[in-house]
């Protein structure tokens, strides 16, 4: 039977899958899709390389066009482990890259065909426990996206995964299995998350699955775990990755992988905002315990939350003083902008980096890191906003999804704001005074801001109340948020919306 921290792979594979849907790429799943480059292996999809075929755990072709270059794919591995990933797993990827890229010049030696469309592999492992300090510098050198989800930001991602996976291995441990029959477990999670993509061939599998079907002979044999069991677990997950990652592009040898802090005010946000958006970049420390890099739009806008090995942090944040004029000049025109597609826009965030000066030429060590980070730090936008909570609490980033707010509920919220000194229950009062909405200059008025005080986390407080609320049961489920922020162009929170039931409650008080 497979192990629980094998099993956890697997489906973070899955969820990163997700989120290569979600971010301008098409997913892969079957070989159809491109006889010439992709096969089926025992374990999934196999990329055709020179020397051998090699397993990809998640594969996805970038629709955004990159000018004069060929068409981007994007292997991703995913490691959900107690150790840091080592230089042996990215020493690894280095080499599958170069053998599948390599692979059309082998394969069309001895014919006069071309293939339709090539394309440039590129290979990103996501990490739930870092990077070794020497995969790091042998990433950078070679150019290999290294995503670290190891954040008190991403703490709900692995706190999902982890039960997801528990939740498998039980249900086969139930049914007295002896193997996994992870071919079942890979099309539940894939219907569940809507990434399953049928055959582009005429067999019977091309029609949208059913998992009371057999699919093929093959996935037949391995349906074996009970069904609406199953299908359950997986339509949870799916429920709970609502809280969507965003890809983040900047123009150097590797991507992001952004949360926003709140992901319908951030769509809201990114729909309007302009084209490009000035921001700042800081580390959202904790006093002297670690903490995640947040990108805050500056005048105002939803937070962002990423996480980066230390050197590929101080690359991108940091001007090298030892590089030759031409690199500097570069690497400020360049590694200032972060490119991110949302809909059918895209809007490309401008930072400018820490002008700084190393001891030589040598490689970065962990000393710089420190360094910046204590320069950019800002312990007020530490990760989670509330002491109570811990970074891998389930209920600390699962977002505000539509329910009910009831009168008992909105009575313990004032009561709690007004408890705690909270400007937002006078702002929720003030609401259902007017059209159930209050605009950004009543908010300064009623708080007694100052014109120069930027409104970034605002929500924070009764959002933390209402997962409260959620917990001890005075709400039976996730109500829409508060005071959801509206944002016109330009970034700022033009105005905050109260839901319908929480303003019918407030004005019967």
């Amino acid at each position: 039977m497979i192990k629980l921290p094998a099993l956890k792979g697997y489906v973070l594979e899955e969820g990163i899958a997700k989120l290569l849907a979600n971010n301008g790429y098409r997913l892969l799943t079957e070989k159809g899709q491109d006889p010439e480059a992709l096969t089926h292996g025992p374990h999934g999809l196999l990329v055709k390389g020179r020397g051998t075929d090699h397993q990809a755990d998640a594969l996805g072709d970038l629709l955004v066009p990159v000018p004069f270059s060929l068409p981007v794919r994007l292997f991703v591995e995913a490691k959900y482990r107690r150790a840091s990933v080592r230089l042996t797993d990215v020493r690894n990827a280095l080499g599958v890259i170069a053998d599948v890229n390599e692979q059309y010049a082998t394969a069309l030696g001895n014919s006069t065909s071309r293939p339709t469309r090539r394309y440039h592999y590129r290979y990103s492992p996501f990490s739930t426990s870092g990077f070794s300090a020497e995969a790091e510098d042998f990433a950078l050198a070679q150019q290999i996206s290294l995503i670290d989800l190891q954040g008190s930001a991403f703490g709900s991602l692995r706190a999902s995964v982890t039960s997801v996976a528990e939740q498998i291995l039980a249900l086969a441990n139930q049914e007295r299995l002896e193997s996994m029959p992870m071919g079942q477990v890979r099309t539940a999670l894939r219907l569940a998350l809507g990434t399953w993509t049928a055959p582009t061939t005429g067999d019977p599998a091309s029609r949208q699955p059913d998992l009371a079907n057999e699919l093929n002979p093959a996935l037949a044999e391995e349906h074996r775990l009970p069904i609406r069991a199953l299908s359950a677990i997986s339509t949870d997950f799916a429920n709970e990755l609502q809280e969507d990652l965003v890809l983040g592009f900047p123009p150097a040898p590797f991507i992001l992988a952004l949360r926003p802090d709140d992901v319908e005010a951030f769509h809201y946000w990114a729909l309007s905002a302009p084209p490009e958006i000035e921001v700042n970049i800081r580390f959202a420390s904790r006093g002297d315990v670690t903490g995640d890099w947040v990108i805050a739009p500056a005048n105002d806008g939803p937070l962002l939350r990423f996480g980066l090995p230390p050197v590929l942090t101080t690359w991108l944040l940091a001007v090298d003083g030892a590089e030759a004029d031409r690199a500097l000049k570069a690497k400020k025109e360049l590694l200032s902008t972060i490119a991110i597609y949302v809909g059918n826009r895209t809007l490309t965030m401008r930072f400018r980096p820490i002008e700084r000066h190393r001891r030589d030429s040598g490689a970065m060590d962990r000393a710089e890191y420190e360094d910046l980070r204590a320069e950019l730090s800002d312990p007020s936008l530490a990760w989670p906003p509330s002491h109570d909570m811990t970074a891998d609490d389930g209920d600390v980033t699962v977002p505000i999804r539509a329910g009910v707010w009831t009168a008992a509920a909105t009575v313990e919220l004032l009561r709690r704001l007004d408890a705690e000194g909270w400007v937002h229950a006078k702002a929720l009062r003030a609401a259902a005074l007017a059209d159930g909405r209050i605009d950004r200059s009543s908010v300064y008025e009623l708080a007694g801001y100052p014109p120069d005080r930027s409104l970034n986390g605002f929500t924070r407080p009764v959002r933390r109340l209402a997962r409260q609320l959620q917990r001890e049961g005075i709400l039976s489920d996730q109500p829409e948020v508060a005071l959801r922020p509206h944002y016109l162009k330009g970034g700022k929170a033009s105005y905050f919306s109260v839901p319908e039931d929480l303003l019918f409650h407030l004005r019967h008080l």
